[in-house]
């Protein structure tokens, strides 16, 4: 953090050179001295814009589902919004490559989508702005049975029937083995 140096010269009677280093984490300083007494007064800098949390939900879908993503300001955004971008470790799950917070606003929410997988795994979406990133994990799960249902729920042996089997969601590639 940069240092600020202070030299304070008292009347010739008590001269002496005294340094007063300060962070630069104060702002509107002001300097009050009365024969060879001085009073430094600091008021503390408001706090930087910044990116104050970052989370995605639900944090585990059926690959083919859709996530929501939020990032939340330390502050409301400035005139002309507050620009964030966001990234995915995975091609499975896709994000817009910026977001802009509205003016005025503390928070925005985005679209992941995400394709169907072979095997569950998991995306690391990334949220960053100027000075501070933050990671949020999606799960994206392979389709798996989910129900199976028969035309008829008796037959004698050798007799054909009709059956529908339904997935949790679509598969990865044009077809899987149920």
């Amino acid at each position: 953090m940069p240092i600020l140096t202070l030299q304070i010269l008292l009347p010739k009677e008590r001269r002496s050179v005294q340094p007063l280093h300060l962070p630069l984490s104060y702002r509107k300083p002001s300097l009050f001295c009365l024969f060879a007494f001085c009073l430094l007064s600091l008021s503390p800098l408001a706090s930087a814009q910044t990116l104050q949390s970052f989370s995605v939900n639900p944090t585990s879908v059926v690959g083919g589902a859709s996530a929501t993503g939020k990032v939340i300001l330390t502050k409301k955004a400035p005139v002309g919004g507050w620009v964030v971008s966001i990234s995915s470790d995975k091609g499975f799950a896709t994000v817009p490559a910026t977001i802009t917070v509205p003016a005025g606003k503390l928070t925005t929410s985005f679209k992941v989508t995400t394709t169907p997988v072979p095997s569950d795994d998991v995306a690391t979406i990334t949220a960053s702005d100027s000075s501070t990133s933050k990671t949020s994990p999606l799960t994206v799960q392979r389709a798996v049975l989910s129900s199976i249902e028969l035309s008829l729920t008796t037959v004698s042996g050798g007799t054909n029937i009709a059956g529908t089997v339904r997935l949790t969601g679509k598969v990865a590639g044009a077809s899987a083995i149920v």
